[in-house]
């Protein structure tokens, strides 16, 4: 039982990034596949899973289910159209998978012995170098 809960009773080891898979490397680069990018695939995975399950019982009156998903796509639309605008919502689908695979990532992250994505500096920040450029792109080719 002492092995079992050895990872437990030390609370830095939820930031350990850990190999699953290891692959050959590939230009000197390692591309294994750590329990960081295994906790990514399932935070994707579950987004894809609870909208694809909650549009494909579409009905009139909406069940629980579809309810949380037609009030995330509301909340979301209902925030762009407030800060940007109607113009602002051709950036709705890349707003809504990013705010949407982040909020699964951090409800994951809240799991006991679940690793956190989000709370590595590395991916916190190309996520907002993402969305810097994607903005800086849009204004420049609109300005053009």
């Amino acid at each position: 039982m002492n092995l079992f809960f050895h990872g437990a009773a030390d609370p830095m080891k939820q930031f350990e990034v850990q190999k699953w898979i290891d692959f050959p490397p590939v230009f000197g680069y390692d591309i294994s596949f750590t329990n960081a990018s295994g906790f990514m695939l399932l935070g994707v995975v579950l987004c894809i899973a609870f909208f694809g399950y909650a549009a494909s019982r579409g009905k009139i009156v909406p069940n629980r289910l579809q309810s949380m998903g037609e009030i995330g796509y509301g909340f979301v639309a209902d925030m762009i159209r407030g800060t940007a605008g109607e113009e602002g919502l051709r950036f709705f689908p890349f707003v809504f998978t990013l705010f949407f695979f982040i909020l699964f990532a951090n409800v994951i992250g809240m799991s006991p012995y679940a690793f956190t994505t989000t709370s590595h500096l590395v991916v916190t920040g190309l996520l907002a170098m993402l969305v810097i450029s994607i903005v800086v792109v849009f204004g420049l080719w609109k300005k053009k």
